[in-house]
């Protein structure tokens, strides 16, 4: 399975000159000017038919944290000279934000004015990019951070994400799996070599001699679900396999239903046996606002079984992935995934916690 990757939507800033007549008021409280600011931002996309934006609190954390950072360092621009705050995605999930879609529009004015907030949202309309990035149909969510200089002038920062699905919850914890090692008793009347394989793996190439009789082990067999057991026989030399048995083994009642066999089988499985082992793993529960039904979990490009019931969704990792990338997608119909959210697992003092990354 792809998944997709949208690009992150960036235009160059915009600064504002200050005119002889304009009148100054003392600053108003941050948050009631980042109110004024999603207000009028709503209200431009309403004007075209577009949905409002939820407000976010990782997107304003972010924003606030770029305003100040820009003030304080005296540089205005969507990368950061910080390594760790260097892209707008990188801060949102500096931030706790998750969202792998991101967008970014700056702002930044002399000092403040009456008519703040009406400057700063007719600015960026009034530029075609910024305008683009507001009006972006897919946009979900905003947040907005502003800071004032001891200079007086103010930075202003808009972020926007695009995330369908919310997570609200994401938990990890140490667990374990039990799996099955299967040993087979397999008869062979050609030789050349035998292939025995669990579900869709290859399986090993275990030389043969005719007449002979081999113990051949499958490891990794879930202890919880049924698991479809392959033979097949190949000649050394013609590259080429031919089945020969497979079935399902049932780990409750330990025992395997033949469902095809070749009629010119030269292999033949002649009896087994399972033995039960446990393996450490990493226990992964998400909770999302909506139905998760349509969501997939890859790793390192391999999609990761899920059982989702409604809006949560579980799986497990590998003991020691700690620090491996985990992507979170949604299907689409040309069977890509759009990627939704990007995180890992870490070991914090013998804790294990969920941090987001950015893509």
């Amino acid at each position: 399975m792809r998944y997709v990757l949208l690009a992150i939507c960036l235009v160059a800033p915009i600064a504002f000159a200050q005119g002889p007549l304009e009148r100054v008021h003392p600053m108003l409280p941050a948050h009631a000017l980042e109110w004024r600011l999603h207000e009028l931002t709503d209200g431009a996309r309403n004007g075209e038919g577009l949905a409002a934006l939820a407000r976010s609190e990782a997107l304003a954390l972010a924003a606030r944290h770029h305003a100040v950072e820009m003030a304080e360092l005296g540089y205005f621009s969507h990368t950061s000279p910080t390594a760790g705050n260097a892209t707008p995605s990188r801060r949102v999930a500096n931030a706790g934000g998750p969202m792998a879609q991101v967008g970014e529009n700056l702002a930044s004015l002399p000092r403040m004015t009456l008519d703040f907030a009406e400057r700063v949202v007719d600015g960026w309309m009034d530029s075609p990019g910024h305008r683009q990035n507001m009006l972006r149909p897919s946009w979900t969510h905003v947040g907005f951070g502003l800071h004032e200089h001891g200079d007086g002038r103010v930075y202003v920062v808009q972020v926007f994400a695009e995330d369908p699905n919310p997570l609200h919850f994401a938990h990890a914890a140490p667990g374990s799996t039990t799996s099955l090692s299967l040993r087979f008793m397999v008869t062979n009347d050609a030789t050349g070599f035998i292939v025995l394989a669990r579900g869709a793996e290859g399986g090993q190439r275990v030389p043969v001699t005719a007449g002979q009789t081999i113990t051949v082990t499958v490891d990794g067999v879930s202890a919880d679900a049924p698991t479809h057991i392959r033979l097949a026989w190949g000649r050394d030399g013609d590259g080429g396999v031919i089945g020969q048995e497979s079935g399902w083994f049932d780990p409750l009642t330990s025992r395997i239903t033949t469902d095809y066999r070749s009629a010119a089988a030269s292999s033949r499985i002649e009896s087994y046996a399972a033995s039960a082992g446990a393996a450490r793993d990493i226990v992964v529960q998400l909770a999302f606002e909506r139905d998760a039904s349509d969501l997939s979990v890859v790793i390192d490009r391999r999609e990761v079984p899920l059982s989702v019931l409604g809006t949560n969704v579980r799986f497990s990792l590998p003991g020691g992935s700690e620090g491996v990338p985990i992507a979170v997608g949604s299907a689409r119909d040309d069977s890509t995934l759009t990627l939704l959210q990007r995180f890992t697992v870490v070991n914090r003092s013998g804790t294990l916690v969920v941090v987001p990354l950015a893509p």
